[in-house]
């Protein structure tokens, strides 16, 4: 029993915390090439800091040497067991062998959600009850979102029940430092809780806390920090793993539009002009934050072009940050002095 809750862990639930999750709705064919890093090296209170105009710094960690790991979508139809999941339209494929395996999700134009695993193994697919949302979009920052969902599995001894109740927020922005690049990043925290019976018996629990850097123009996180308790038996070990993208088309090339904003005067003191490189008659929703993280101004634009008064404004960085319909978006500091 112990051997298979393990497996049910790191195979099935803490994908919850690693794997990729996009800015908007991934399609079939995007990837992701990630670089692994010593997740030792990396100081997880500067991971866990709240709040605005932070920066982190993850280059001394970027010492492991092995081939990066790469996953990608792909459509239904190469999706092995594809019949257990009639509401799902794209899969994350891990592996490029009969080894693969993949997660398995339902996509609108509002928020992504897993559904559960499957691989070329004989064994039946693990379909969760309840679809479990991972993301919804378009994301500003201060947004949250949470969901539950359970899922049974079979087993020789019995039924096993894994309850999933998740909570994420974009909690902190600022500036991401690794090996390829700095980036301008707003931070989704993501963390969920999982308890598992046999028949009515709680038996085992696990918590994900997971960090996901993300940065306009990236349809990816740059950076995921994951740290992960589990507990069995009176028996708790913990474990932490890191990556950063690394190659084509995501990391070294946008693979998304992003919205660049034109800020000026900056610093400013008594009015700003924000212009965007948007076609005039796009909708852009436009929203300002302060240092305590406040939305303090927010516009609906169907032009590329306003003046917002500052002049009652503490001084301080404030966050501008824009999304449009298409759920491209961008995001820039206004320093506001006085």
């Amino acid at each position: 029993m112990k051997k298979l809750l393990l497996f049910l862990f790191t195979s099935c639930f803490l994908g919850l915390g690693a794997q990729p999750i996009y800015t908007s709705a991934p399609e079939a064919g995007q990837r992701m090439i990630a670089r692994i890093l010593d997740a030792n090296l990396i100081n997880p209170t500067d991971m866990e800091a709240l709040g605005t105009n932070l920066n982190w710094n993850v280059t001394s960690s970027d010492i492991i040497i092995q081939t990066p790991d790469t996953s990608y979508f792909v459509s239904m139809d190469n999706v092995p067991k594809k019949e257990a999941f009639p509401a799902a339209n794209v899969a994350l494929r891990y592996g490029n062998d009969s080894s693969s395996y993949f997660e398995v999700y339902r996509k609108s134009a509002s928020k992504l959600e897993i559904l559960g695993e499957t691989d070329f193994s004989s064994d039946p697919a693990v379909v969760y009850n309840s679809p479990l949302t991972q993301l919804e979009y378009p994301l500003m920052f201060g947004d949250e979102f949470q969901d539950t969902a359970t899922v049974t599995i079979q087993t020789d001894q019995g039924a096993v029940r894994a309850e999933i109740t998740m909570f994420s927020k974009a909690e902190a922005w600022g500036r991401l430092k690794t090996t390829n690049n700095t980036f301008d990043c707003v931070k989704l925290a993501y963390r969920a809780v999982i308890e598992i019976f046999f028949g009515p018996i709680p038996i085992a629990n696990q918590t994900i806390v997971s960090y996901r850097f993300l940065s306009p123009g990236y349809s990816a996180p740059v950076l995921v920090y994951n740290a992960v308790e589990e507990e069995f038996g009176g028996e708790v070990s913990n474990d932490t793993s890191a990556q950063y993208l690394t190659s084509a088309p995501i990391a070294s090339t946008r693979d998304q539009a992003a919205i660049r904003i034109g800020a000026s005067p900056n610093p400013a003191k008594d009015f700003v002009n924000i212009e965007l490189d948007r076609p005039v008659g796009s909708q852009t929703r436009l929203a300002i934050f302060s240092p305590e993280g406040n939305r303090v101004y927010e516009e609906n634009m169907t032009g590329n072009q306003t003046r917002i008064s500052v002049a009652n404004w503490p001084a301080g960085v404030y966050l501008i940050q824009t999304i449009g319909k298409d759920q491209a978006w961008g995001m820039q500091p206004l320093v506001i002095q006085k």
